[in-house]
């Protein structure tokens, strides 16, 4: 403060319940030089520092600030817990949403398990939390699944200067992560803790049959499930190998194609596949790739007569983009089609890219999927939910990469039947599966069903 000031600087502590107190002041002509000032303050509740700067009007001075710190003490600390949740050594820790000068309301912190694959029909997620007047924030726990984002449990407020357990039926569910979501309540606020997360009899009972996670499971010949999605699509799911017996009604639906047979055989005729023209150059059909160090050397399912479909990239340029399309479009649907297929990408650094799109009726390409950069060198197993909002074809893109070893191959192409009901297959195996149930419990119905397809 210099010059010929009239005016003053004042700094306040104002807490939540509105009470202020005058911390602070000074006024007129402080000298033409930087000057410290350290401020003690400590209130009952939480507050914040509101600095306030007045200069009258006409006045010819300066009010400035800079290099405005706080102390360790001033931000909640882990010393507002009073203990652990249970008897713990010395050297233990929990998780807490950690206060700090630059944290603000809406804040949020995520702590995710890993995927479980399948869980049972008793498992249990239990945890402990913390949360009191001054460790707040709001606990959320998510469960993410392939379908969808959902809240199970939440907790907000004072629960009391102590730890609380939380206990959630998480029951049968398959292709799942449980995320614990931590959300600041108010700026500079935090401390809202959590510790000894525990899954206790999730590991699926391999003794128990003939219960799916999911009404449209497919059922394995040994009374396993698998999800429906898996069934032939050129692998066995199913110990048994049961969910890849019967696979007539698969292998009819336009587009899926394994391209074995003689060169000279139509494939795109029997596939119901096309050359795009849109494009740079054409897919090959081969038993193996030319180049020596890139592509693969037999198909999928070895055997007699064995083809699958590549991009020869020494014939080509780096960019350079080749596309295959499905024929027939598919109806539209959303989150339920899946296009399972097997690719090959291994070679040099300077590998292309392989892309899937569904493509609508007025011409709008939808990216699905895509992968890039060299990856083992074996054929790799892909399932693509394929979606659109109009009726739509399927296309698979392949980009050149920066040398003559970035060949891109594919094989063994099969849709699941939602992708040509647009999702009432699904319907129709939710019915069979409560229907079975039903019979099970020694409900007898008889149902008439007339669909229209």
């Amino acid at each position: 403060m210099a010059g010929d000031i009239i005016g003053s600087l004042t700094v306040y502590q104002v807490t939540l319940s509105g009470y202020r107190t005058l911390l602070f002041n000074l006024t007129g002509d402080q000298g033409h030089y930087w000057q410290r000032a350290d401020i003690a303050f400590s209130a009952g509740e939480d507050f914040e520092i509101m600095l306030e700067g007045w200069v009258a009007k006409g006045s010819r001075g300066v009010i400035a600030l800079d290099d405005i710190t706080f102390t360790k003490e001033c931000i909640h600390s882990s010393s507002a817990f009073h203990t652990e949740s249970t008897p713990l050594p010395p050297t233990s820790h929990f998780m807490y949403l950690e206060a700090n000068p630059g944290s603000l309301k809406g804040d949020k912190a995520h702590l995710g398990s890993s995927i479980w694959k399948e869980s049972s029909a008793k498992c249990t997620l239990s945890f402990w939390y913390y949360m009191s007047q001054k460790a707040t924030g709001l606990i959320i726990v998510l469960i993410k699944t392939d379908k969808d984002l959902s809240e199970v449990w939440n907790k907000t407020g004072n629960q009391g200067d102590r730890w609380n357990k939380g206990v959630i039926q998480l029951r049968r569910m398959r292709n799942f992560k449980v995320i614990f979501e931590g959300i600041r309540t108010k700026n500079f606020g935090g401390g809202a803790a959590i510790d000894d997360i525990q899954f206790k009899n999730c590991a699926p009972d391999v003794s128990v049959s003939g219960s799916c996670p999911a009404a449209t499971d497919y059922v394995c010949q040994n009374a396993k499930c698998v999800e429906s999605d898996l069934v032939c699509d050129y692998k066995s799911d199913c110990a048994d190998g049961s969910d890849e017996f019967d696979c007539s009604q698969f292998v009819n639906i336009p587009g899926s194609c394994t391209f074995d047979g003689p060169i000279g055989s139509s494939w795109f005729t029997n596939c119901s596949l096309m050359q795009k023209n849109d494009d740079d150059f054409d897919w090959t059909i081969g038993s193996k790739s030319i180049t020596a160090g890139t592509g693969p050397v037999t198909d999928h399912t070895p055997g007699v007569g064995g083809m699958f479909l590549y991009i020869n990239s020494a014939a080509q340029c780096e960019g350079d983009i080749a596309r295959i399309s499905t024929t027939h479009p598919f109806p539209a649907s959303v989150g339920v089609c899946r296009l399972r297929f097997w690719y090959y990408i291994h070679g040099s650094k300077e590998m292309g890219i392989l892309k899937v799109y569904s493509v609508g009726e007025h011409g709008m390409p939808l990216m699905m999927w895509s992968v890039t950069g060299s990856k083992a060198d074996n054929w790799i197993y892909a399932n693509v939910i394929v979606s659109n909002n109009y009726p739509f074809k399927v296309v698979f893109v392949a980009e050149v990469g920066g040398d003559d070893l970035t060949d891109i191959a594919i094989d063994d192409i099969s849709f699941s039947l939602e992708c040509v009901t647009g999702g009432l297959q699904k319907l129709l195996n939710v019915l069979l599966a409560i229907s079975l149930a039903r019979a099970q419990a020694g409900i007898v119905e008889i149902q008439v069903l007339l669909w229209s397809l």
